[in-house]
């Protein structure tokens, strides 16, 4: 169940193998010449020096102009470092010297953690005094480093003095973590809230993450104090049923120590799609619109969404009142329900407003509707899926988006697209004619479709809402993957036929 990073238990020092400095003539002891000291790999405007010295015999000079000095240290993730220097900065305006280093992967790619005390102190600069002062900071070597590039920079116009580098790496502590619940077999439904429950030694903080129904790593939690061992997490309301679902916790700050569950759990959650609508840049599809008030009209013409807009240029924001209607949508064969959609804003003006009714009259002025209050995006010209809890209404009902502007408020760009229903519960439109012994996943899906058979599969078609044949996949198997990659974000039917002629129909969503 462990998965941990090798660290040795026991101290290194018990091992025989103690503690060690890794910088190499950290003293400017040796030095191929006069301008160069040994071991460096990048030397700017060095000079050896005899006089201004902090131990030894000799320091080195570095003349500003932002000038460079350092050398590439080999690390281990995981592991502690002392790193430290001795400077000695001549007078100047406080921004003369500074450590100015990096990790780096095995690629030599600067990893940015530590900055502030990498780059600093507190990235910032050395006191500019003409004594010798110490710069020294403790630090464990982040997921993927393989190396320190250890650098100290003096800029124009200054002098500094260095001397008794040293990064000094300490004994190791292994980090252990064992997830406790879920560990597999549980079962939960879709807004439930759990206890995710585990036992930490030697870790600080971790994060956490689900193996989802696409088959996928989400993370679901982060830098949660790992002395805590446990966190009450709400499963979202439109979850999607499925019972391969795995958790896992990992140190934040190394990926390399880890535990996931033993074995998978099942979620209760969405199984059945009750609408859906995609604007495709032609015309609204099943929705209508209701204008009240005003010159302006929501326009489905202009790309993949519907957009709204109440400004005109030269004349600025006009009153307007112009409804967006769905068709009706049965709500009485699900439980749970969830209303998404995504939607898009810029500049200022009142809010789009998301209400329901269960008796459109075709004008939306003589309706009676009640809001459903959602979150706007949190920033602007910045698509965002919308989820709004609908599991409180029942019957069947009509959902619409009413866009108000005026000269006061303003005229705000307004869009939305993939408009989606779902619930748990049979199908509202007898479509998802599945046998019991026939699994099809993820729904909604991205990339792939996974289908799971105790048959012989022998063919898997997927068509589009005209009719057409977009994918045909022969097979003779009983599992079978099929890549979706190049299918649009739509409504498909996927015809299943198994070796003795069964043909099982499911209507899935590409997201």
């Amino acid at each position: 169940m462990k998965h941990i990073l090798l660290f040795i238990a026991i101290t290194l020092f018990s091992l025989g193998i103690q503690a060690q400095e890794k910088f190499l003539n950290g003293g400017f002891e040796n030095w191929d010449d006069v301008n160069n000291p040994t071991s460096f790999s990048h030397i700017e405007s060095v000079t050896q020096e005899t006089t201004i010295v902090h131990s030894g015999t000799y320091s080195a000079r570095h003349d500003g102009g932002t000038s460079d000095l350092g050398q590439v240290v080999a690390v281990t993730e995981g592991k502690t470092y002392t790193i430290s220097l001795w400077y000695y900065v001549e007078s100047g305006d406080g921004s003369d010297a500074r450590i100015w280093s990096y990790w780096r992967d095995s690629e030599s790619a600067n990893i940015s953690d530590d900055a502030s005390d990498l780059r600093g102190p507190n990235n910032s600069y050395f006191t500019s005094a003409a004594e010798w002062n110490k710069y020294e900071v403790t630090l464990v070597a982040p997921a993927g480093a393989t190396e320190l590039y250890f650098e100290v920079r003096t800029y124009s116009g200054a002098v500094a003095y260095y001397d008794d580098f040293s990064v000094y790496e300490s004994e190791t502590v292994a980090g252990e973590l064992t997830l406790t619940s879920p560990n597999g077999g549980e079962e939960y439904n879709a807004g439930e809230t759990v206890s995710i429950t585990w036992e930490a030694s030697n870790v600080t903080n971790i994060n956490i993450e689900v193996f989802n129904d696409e088959s996928q790593w989400d993370v679901i939690a982060t830098n949660i104090a790992a002395v805590d061992g446990v966190l009450s997490f709400t499963i979202p309301i439109n979850a999607w049923s499925w019972d391969g679902y795995k958790l896992k916790i990992v140190d934040a700050n190394l990926e390399s120590v880890y535990d996931e569950s033993d074995n998978a759990f099942t979620i209760n959650g969405h199984d059945v799609e009750l609408f859906y609508q995609e604007f495709g840049g032609v015309d609204f599809g099943s929705f209508a619109t209701s204008d009240i008030l005003g010159d302006q009209s929501w326009d489905a013409s202009l790309g993949e969404y519907a957009k709204m807009n109440g400004y005109v240029s030269g004349e600025g924001a006009l009153d307007n009142e112009d409804w967006l209607v769905s068709p009706q949508v049965n709500l009485n064969n699900s439980i749970s329900e969830v209303f998404e959609f995504n939607a898009y804003y810029n500049y200022d003006g009142p809010d789009l407003k998301l209400y329901y009714t269960d008796n459109y009259t075709g004008d939306a002025s003589t309706t009676s509707w009640t809001e459903l209050p959602f979150t706007i995006p949190s920033d602007k010209s910045t698509w965002e899926l919308i989820r709004v809890d609908i599991s409180d209404l029942s019957g069947v009902v009509y959902f619409g988006f009413k866009y108000v502007s005026n000269p006061t408020d303003g005229a705000a760009d307004w869009r939305v697209n993939n408009i989606y229903v779902s619930g748990i519960g049979s199908s509202a439109n007898g479509i998802d004619k599945v046998s019991s012994e026939l699994k099809i996943y993820p729904n909604p899906f991205t990339s792939q479709i996974s289908i799971n058979s105790t048959n012989i599969i022998t063919k898997v078609e997927i068509i589009n809402t005209i009719g057409q044949v977009v994918k045909l996949v022969n097979a003779d198997s009983e599992n079978v993957v099929v890549p979706t990659s190049d299918l649009k974000t739509s409504i498909y039917l996927v015809n299943i036929t198994d070796v003795d002629g069964n043909v099982s129909t499911k209507k899935l969503m590409k997201k």
